[in-house]
């Protein structure tokens, strides 16, 4: 069964065991300590949570730069930008330097804001993370433009590409990429960007040259069309003759 993204995030729990244990252990120690140390201690560790507030502000503070740049926002289009970043941040175990630019780029290419905003960013990180692939956001926003969709689409397709990439083998850029070249063709033949990524990932699982493959498609729009048959179902009726004709020989 085929997961999605969503579905193999792992949720981190805190572990309360030997909390108790702890605190007595804690109790103990500081009997042994003079108030004057610990009073000393205590406002080391003030200020060592003083700086470490500082460093997570100086990361906020990076972080809406980094928007900013990109995106060209400002005023309340940044502000609701930076909301999103920091909500995927607290949802998801990634390094909030990291969100900043996949967030940029899919709201610019995406025209995406809000929830959808969110949600897409979110998947993009995931995979990455799962995978262990840099997914190229452009070449992946690519695709989805090249099939005119929006940011809820686009989730949905997202889902279906990773899938796609762990059953052939074929990573996320690389088969986004190759969808995107093809969509004028695939799009003809009645194709949606997840089934081309389908086709094209099982083509080159095959051994086949996925993009040469494509490129006969055109050759083959003419015949169906001067025979007056629709493109797709014709195209299906090809592969089972295909199919049928390599099970004699196995």
């Amino acid at each position: 069964m085929s997961l999605s993204i969503g579905e193999l995030v792992g949720y981190v729990s805190l572990d309360t065991a030997g909390v108790g244990a702890g605190a007595a252990g804690i109790n103990k120690a500081i009997g042994g300590i003079g108030w004057g140390k610990l009073a000393l201690g205590a406002g080391a560790a003030v200020a060592g949570v003083g700086a470490a507030l500082a460093g997570i502000g100086g990361v906020f503070d990076d972080m809406g730069d980094t928007i900013a740049v990109q995106t060209g926002a400002s005023g309340k289009e940044l502000e609701g930008l930076q909301t999103s970043a920091e909500k995927v941040g607290k949802s998801i175990p990634v390094a909030f330097g990291d969100i900043a630019p996949v967030l940029s780029d899919v709201a610019s290419r995406m025209d995406a804001t809000g929830a959808p905003l969110e949600k897409l960013t979110k998947q993009f990180l995931e995979a990455g993370r799962i995978t262990g692939e840099v997914i190229d956001v452009q070449a992946v926003t690519g695709m989805f433009n090249a099939f005119d969709l929006n940011a809820n689409q686009s989730s949905k397709t997202m889902d279906q590409l990773f899938q796609i990439s762990q059953q052939t083998g074929v990573g996320m850029s690389q088969l986004a990429s190759d969808v995107a070249r093809n969509a004028p063709i695939l799009k003809q033949f009645g194709f949606s960007a997840g089934e081309s990524a389908a086709l094209l990932g099982n083509l080159d699982k095959a051994g086949l040259d996925s993009n040469r493959t494509v490129a006969t498609l055109s050759r083959a729009m003419v015949t169906f069309a001067k025979d007056g048959k629709e493109p797709q179902a014709a195209l299906q009726g090809t592969i089972d003759q295909i199919q049928s004709f390599i099970k004699k020989f196995l």
